[in-house]
Parts: C-alpha cells; sequence; structure tokens
C-alpha cells in the first residue's frame, strides 16, 4: 500500500493525505481526517521515514537538549574520591525533575508528529556539531546551565529554532517557556507564614554565590524575600541555603539542618526543588527531627512522587503538562515559520497543600 493508493480509495488527493500523516490537522476536515486515518490503520500504513525526509528537507526529529551543570574536570575530580556521586553529577536524569519533564515533551512531540533525540551536553560546541551531522527540524533546551556565554552561543549559532525551557533572556529575541516563579515563591513563602513561622529558611538548588545567575532560582528567591518584607520580616532574618537538585544533596541538606542547634535552626523550609525537598525530610526524620510538628517543608514542581511520601509534601505546582505542551507548540510555530521573531510563554503557578506544612512550634492559631 503506497500513500497514492490510500488517496485513490479515500477520494481525496495525496496532499491530503500527507497532512494527516504529517499531523498538519489544520489543513484537514475532520471527517476527512478519520475516513484517512481509518484506511492507514487498515492497511497498517507505515511510511518510509528517510525517504520523506529526504524529499521534504525535514527529518520529523526535534533535539531534546540537557545541559550537564557542571564540566568534565569536575567530574573526573570527584571520581577519584565518589564514584557514585561522579556518575549521578553527571546522568542529567537523575533530576527527577528533568526526567519528568522529558516523558512530558516526548508525548506532546509525538502527538505532533515528531521523534524526539536525546542528547546531554557540557559545552555549546556539542549542540552546534549535532546540528551539522543531524537533521534535525528543532531544539528544545531544558533547565539550562546558568553561564549565559554557552547558551547564548547556541542560539546565536543554530542552524534551527531552539525553544529554551526554564531561562528567559530578556535583551534576547528568543523562544522560551517558563513559569511564574516569583509568585511560587511567594505563595510557599507565604504559606509557612500563615502558621506562624518566621524562621523560613529558602534553600536553593544552586550554591548561594550563583543565584542571581539563575532565572528561575533568582526569581523564586525574589519571591520568598517579597513575602518575608510584606510579613514585616527583616531581609537580614532570612536564610538563604545552597544545594545542588539530587535526593543526594536533599539528604545533605537534612544533615546540615540537623547540626544546628534549637536556636540557629529554622523552623520551616522554602525548598526550590521537590527532590532537595523530599531527600531532606527523610535525613531530617532519620535524625530526630519530625515533619512538620518539628520543622515544615515546602516543595517546587508537584512531582509525581511528592504525593506518596510519608507525609505527603505540600509544594507549589507548575503545571508540567502544560510546560511541555506550550514548548512543544512554540517549537512547531517556529518550524512553520522561519521568520517567526521571539516570544516567552509564562504558565500559572498554585500552592497544593499536603502534610508537611503545620503551626510553628510554641505557636498557637490565633494568638
Amino acid at each position: 500500500m503506497t500513500l497514492k493508493e490510500i488517496a485513490e480509495e479515500a477520494g481525496v488527493s495525496a496532499m491530503t493525505v500527507s497532512n494527516v500523516i504529517n499531523h498538519n490537522d489544520a489543513k484537514v476536515s475532520e471527517e476527512t481526517r478519520k475516513r484517512v486515518q481509518a484506511i492507514i490503520d487498515k492497511y497498517r500504513y507505515v511510511p518510509n521515514m528517510s525517504a520523506r525526509s529526504l524529499s521534504a528537507r525535514n527529518s520529523r526529529i526535534i533535539a531534546l537538549l540537557l545541559p550537564v551543570d557542571v564540566t568534565k574536570e569536575q567530574v573526573e575530580e570527584v571520581a577519584k574520591t565518589d564514584p557514585l556521586r561522579a556518575a549521578i553529577m553527571k546522568n542529567t536524569l537523575s533530576d527527577y525533575y528533568v526526567s519528568v519533564m522529558v516523558g512530558y515533551l516526548e508525548s506532546k512531540l509525538k502527538d505532533l508528529g515528531y521523534y524526539i533525540m536525546l542528547r546531554s551536553f557540557f559545552h555549546a560546541d556539542e549542540i552546534l556539531e549535532l546540528q551539522r551531522h543531524w537533521q534535525v527540524d528543532g531544539c528544545i533546551m531544558l533547565l539550562p546551565k546558568i553561564e549565559d556565554e554557552e547558551n547564548r552561543k547556541i542560539l546565536a549559532q543554530s542552524r534551527c529554532p531552539v525553544v529554551i525551557i526554564d531561562r528567559n533572556y530578556p535583551d534576547l529575541k528568543m523562544l522560551s517557556v517558563g513559569v511564574n516563579d516569583y509568585r511560587g515563591g511567594y505563595l510557599a513563602t507565604q504559606e509557612c507564614m500563615r502558621y506562624g513561622h518566621r524562621r523560613i529558611a529558602f534553600v536553593s538548588t544552586v550554591e548561594p554565590e550563583r543565584v542571581t545567575l539563575s532565572t528561575v532560582i533568582h526569581s523564586r528567591y525574589q519571591g520568598y524575600l517579597a513575602a518575608l518584607r510584606d510579613a514585616g520580616i527583616p531581609e537580614k532574618d532570612s536564610q538563604l541555603l545552597g544545594f545542588s537538585s539530587t535526593l543526594l544533596d536533599g539528604r545533605h541538606c537534612g544533615e546540615y539542618i540537623l547540626s544546628l542547634s534549637p536556636e540557629e535552626r529554622p523552623t520551616a523550609l522554602v525548598v526550590a526543588s521537590d527532590t532537595i525537598a523530599i531527600g531532606a525530610i527523610a535525613a531530617m526524620k532519620e535524625g530526630g527531627l519530625r515533619v512538620p510538628e518539628d520543622i515544615s517543608v515546602v516543595g517546587y514542581d508537584d512531582l509525581p512522587m511528592s504525593s506518596l511520601v510519608d507525609p505527603a509534601l505540600t509544594t507549589i505546582s507548575q503545571d508540567l503538562d502544560a510546560k511541555a505542551s506550550a514548548a512543544g507548540a512554540l517549537l512547531k510555530m517556529a518550524i512553520d515559520d522561519p521568520q517567526m521573531e521571539g516570544e516567552h510563554i509564562t504558565i500559572d503557578v498554585k500552592l497544593v497543600e499536603r502534610g508537611t506544612v503545620t503551626w510553628a512550634p510554641g505557636y498557637h492559631a490565633g494568638s
């Protein structure tokens, strides 16, 4: 069965069949699409992707780019004393947020008729080389490294459209998708204060000195500070802690909290990642701290596992499905229209109340 034969049986043009196969639904009526699809399913027709790529000068392949936020030299140095940690450092999918987002993106791109090429990288040159040797229709970069020069090089020299998720450069005409991280930081802090907490620490996924370099984390931190100010808590009483974004780093965070005296210890944590929050809770519970009775915790992301841990994690939910849909739609628009200029899409967030926030120790409701 050929494309031409399908068109003849359906009583449509070969172009119409091609539009159905390529998911160009706007160009085909729903009734026609269903009729053509039924014939495709009946004969189990599979298009020759290589031939289509050569004739149409596109591959239906999207490169999903996952930056490694360390250098090769750093990995090699850590490997000398801690091989397990070195392996985690360069495994981009060990970050649960990244692995969940990859799943959402693959599903959305599949619905749009694309295949994904998954690629982690240390340097921008690796991606530019990939584009020279592979015919990809577009790229989506997830959670870029905070070194601006590397990301800007990819954007400036890319041979195809690139959509960036979780980073925005206001001075560049770029395609990007993010969430209202300022509001997320504000809501998380506000939830802690609603239960009488005033010693609230912000736990970052980057070192404190690098917070200003990360668009996402800096926005969440600024939301945290704004909530403190609005409640009359001076910035000098804020606490900024910095760890990386794996469960292991979350445990290090919990161990650090345990090392503090009761007078130094915050009574609540606003954590910039569910993964760190869950690791921290596990370590604190093992060390004798009760969550939330002794210390409250609010996470960020609303990953699937957040509702399954004990206690279930109160968190800021970003609609990951909507985020992936927006990235896929934005990239397809840019592929269809090479003249398309920059556009940034912002997804809203909301607080999901579960079981890791309660009244501050010694605080009584209504007091």
